[in-house]
This record gives structure tokens, C-alpha cells and sequence, in this order.
């Protein structure tokens, strides 16, 4: 039974070992988006402002003067 407790103690401080429980702030190095607060994005490996993925920078040939490759 002790060993059992041991082993299980062990696994516990393994997992534990290395979990950052404080959410990232702006400009704080990061390695994945989980790691920074909500609203921020890890990128280039810094906690930055998530941008708006639907824009897509006048690509579509729009009146924002994107080229769509038609006539």
C-alpha cells in the first residue's frame, strides 16, 4: 500500500512539474495561445492581441483594392 501511495505521489508531482498556472500577459513570452489570457494569441512566441481572422486584406478585389484575377 505505501508503494502505491509513493508511485501515485510521484505521478502527481510529475504531471504538476513545469504547469504554469498564471495565465500569460500582454508581451510575455509564450509557446502556445493556451498559455496567454484570454483575448491575446501566442505569436512569434510573445502573448499578442488576436487580430481578426475574417478580414482578409482586400484579396477578394473589393473596393478595399484587391486584385481577384478577373477581366
Amino acid at each position: 500500500m505505501t508503494r502505491r501511495l509513493s508511485w501515485v505521489s510521484f505521478l502527481l508531482l510529475a504531471i504538476g512539474c513545469g504547469v504554469n498556472l498564471t495565465p500569460k500577459q500582454l508581451n510575455e513570452p509564450c509557446t502556445r495561445t493556451s498559455e496567454c489570457i484570454s483575448g491575446l494569441s501566442c505569436l512569434a512566441g510573445v502573448c499578442l492581441q488576436a487580430t481578426d481572422a475574417g478580414v482578409d486584406a482586400g484579396v477578394d478585389g473589393g473596393p478595399d483594392g484587391g486584385s481577384d484575377g478577373g477581366t
